[in-house]
């Protein structure tokens, strides 16, 4: 009898215990990232002085998807943009690894540019998606592209290079600010980690640890 009752007493908790979760799961997770970005492969050694590398850009929405999700689960918001910044980590490349991450780490951060999401999420850099398939033997093999509609020559200020061996971060950062002046707790953003190696006047430089 005993044994009977706990059981029914367990299946109840469990029930309830599900609803509650249920009940709480009333936000959808932020939506995927706005933009997408990569750089024409970098050169073997540069003028430190003139560090210049080819950013492809592109929004992959045709408007900012965090417009409407912030609007509808937030506060209204008045203004997005989306800020492009070169940081220049202070952390010694020998303790530098996996884990180690520009957003955790302190860094000297300098703004590139910034552009309004009116202008961003528009044709000039609206990325154009395409994909088809290839016959290998017995198999279809599927496959998708991605191609960029905007281009630009960015240059890494020579004051960033503050260590004879680095590691500088290009990030690309959603903006948001709603009406009443405050930040979202959420907002989308990506980086790559740039690894330099100073030689004289000259500078290495690798998406990978030298």
């Amino acid at each position: 009898m005993l044994k009977r009752l706990f059981y029914i007493i367990l299946i109840i908790t469990v029930f309830f215990s599900h609803s509650l979760l249920s009940t709480k799961a009333t936000t959808p997770a932020p939506p995927p990232l706005p933009f997408s970005f990569k750089f024409e492969e970098f050169k073997t050694e540069y003028n430190i002085n003139d560090v210049t590398l080819k950013l492809y850009l592109a929004s992959t929405w045709n408007q900012s998807p965090h417009r409407d999700y912030n609007n509808e689960y937030h506060s209204e918001i008045e203004e997005v943009s989306i800020r492009l910044f070169f940081a220049a980590s202070l952390i010694d490349m020998d303790d530098w690894n996996n884990s180690s991450n520009c957003f955790r780490e302190e860094v000297d951060w300098h703004l590139i540019k910034e552009i309004p999401d009116d202008e961003f999420f528009t044709d000039e850099y609206l990325g154009r998606r395409g994909g088809g398939k290839i016959k290998q033997g017995c198999r279809i093999i599927l496959y998708s592209t991605f191609e960029y509609s905007h281009s630009e020559n960015i240059t890494i200020p020579e004051e960033l290079f503050i260590k004879q061996s680095g590691v500088i971060c290009f990030i690309l950062q959603e903006d948001i600010t709603y009406i009443d002046g405050n930040k979202p707790k959420y907002s989308a953003n990506d980086h790559l980690n740039i690894f330099y190696k100073i030689n004289d006047e000259k500078v290495n430089i690798s998406d990978k640890k030298f």
